[in-house]
């Protein structure tokens, strides 16, 4: 792994990213954190009391700009009858050029194109468009969605004033004060990942490394360089660990997996971390669903590989997870498909009793969402907000209860689980969004 600095003007220098966690440090749930640990989500910061969730959005006002709305997660829900929880729509004085990614903390939100290099910088206090910026004219474009778009995900790390945004190359480091790039770091691409901002790591999954680029130009260089050790060949899907304190990468290995260059499936959608307790969840889309065991995780810095205990917790697909960090659970979503998985990670060992793993659908512990009115099915993405509430499922005193956005429909429904749980999509709020770039 390298960093390749960005040119900037000259007092526009990025901020050391600090210290290390402690190993007892924990995750305060009343803290700035955004997207349950997972950059597939869409950004709800905190704001004075209210939680308010920044929505990417194909709406356009009467001039015609696109917009981002802006929603109040926090209020009641009202059945198919709808809610009022349309706060506002921000404009981001632009026509034709979608948001697709949001991510922020009570002082910034950053809203990223998925037709441009575009980035919209938010004030949460007001709702109103501070500034847009580029990402570098070098930034080719990724192949994870169609159409192919320039960032897959954002989060921001609210102690060290940065944000991570994941690019055909690895991760544009963005600097929250001067509001520049700065840095590029070096990894193969990711669709979705995970960040813990307690022990100051970025989780990416990858996989498809050589597609990422655009048609005149190679690949990243990264992927001719991700390699088993002692000649084994590359690794075509795997996992790539980067350690903010001190900029190093890592590639996860197990040598005794059944298929070491694949060691997660041949499309390892998404990730997701507890902060406190270190667990990892890795969907592999078309195929199992992965947890490690991080807090036993052993790093070679000389070979730069991670190992860390892993078992498969179900065989069911799914795309996208969250994890919710004071209640431990972990939600599984997969596009078009009408049910979720949930994981209670207070009750989960990795590589102890299996009878603890979450099943799907028939077998165990999942939610199948009511049909969209219109008969289509959700589009999902997990997501998770302190404190202790989910984007996914909500859990919420005195009784856990749901929220899902469903697209295109324009209500919402519930119903209830064989858990106890009440699942839900969000209350009506306007014209219905489209479809978020990335699974």
């Amino acid at each position: 792994m390298s960093i390749i600095p960005v040119a900037v003007a000259a007092a526009c220098t990025s901020k050391s990213s600090g210290p290390g966690a402690t190993a007892d440090a924990s995750f305060d749930a009343g803290s700035s954190f955004n997207s349950g640990s997972s950059s597939g989500a869409i950004g709800v910061v905190t704001v004075n009391g209210r939680q308010k969730l920044y929505l990417p959005t194909f709406k356009t006002n009467m001039m015609g700009h696109n917009v981002v709305s802006v929603i109040d997660v926090g209020i009641d829900g009202n059945g198919v009858a709808g809610a009022p929880a349309l706060i506002t729509d921000i404009d981001l004085g632009v026509t034709g050029d979608k948001a697709v990614l949001s991510s922020g903390d009570s002082s910034m939100v950053l809203v990223g194109s998925g037709q441009s290099r575009n980035i919209w910088l938010i004030d949460p206090q007001t709702d109103t468009l501070i500034k847009s910026i580029q990402l570098p004219a070098s930034t080719q474009k990724t192949s994870f969605s169609i159409p192919d778009g320039y960032m897959n995900g954002i989060a921001v790390d609210s102690a060290h004033r940065k944000a991570y945004i994941s690019v055909w190359n690895g991760f544009a480091v963005f600097d929250m004060d001067t509001m520049t790039i700065t840095s590029t770091i070096l990894v193969n691409p990711t669709e979705n990942f995970a960040f813990d901002p307690v022990h100051e790591k970025l989780y990416a999954p990858f996989y498809d490394c050589t597609q990422n680029h655009d048609p005149d130009s190679g690949p990243p260089p990264t992927c001719a360089t991700t390699m088993l050790p002692d000649g084994g060949g590359p690794i075509s899907s795997g996992l790539s660990v980067v350690d903010l304190t001190d900029g190093t990468a890592y590639t996860y290995m197990d040598p005794t997996a059944p298929d070491p260059g694949n060691v997660f499936g041949n499309e390892p959608d998404s990730a997701g971390v507890d902060p406190n307790t270190q667990l990892v969840l890795i969907p592999d889309e078309f195929g199992d669903q992965y947890a490690l065991d991080f807090s036993k995780a052993v790093f070679d810095k000389a070979t730069k590989t991670v190992t860390a205990p892993h078992q498969i917790i179900t065989t069911d697909a799914y795309d996208g997870v969250a994890v919710e960090p004071t209640s431990h659970f972990g939600f599984f979503e997969h596009e078009f498909v009408n049910n979720v998985g949930l994981l209670n990670g207070s009750a989960f060992t990795v590589g102890k009793d299996r009878s603890t793993r979450p099943r799907s659908t028939r077998r165990c512990r999942s939610s199948c969402r009511p049909s969209c009115p219109t008969r289509r099915s959700w589009i999902a993405a997990s997501s998770t907000t302190p404190p202790g509430r989910t984007w996914a499922i909500r859990m919420a005193s005195p009784q856990p209860s749901g929220s899902r956005m469903a697209s295109p429909s324009r209500s919402s429904s519930t119903r209830r689980l064989r858990t106890g749980w009440r699942a839900s999509i969000w209350p009506r709020w306007g014209r219905s969004p489209g479809p978020r770039q990335g699974s």
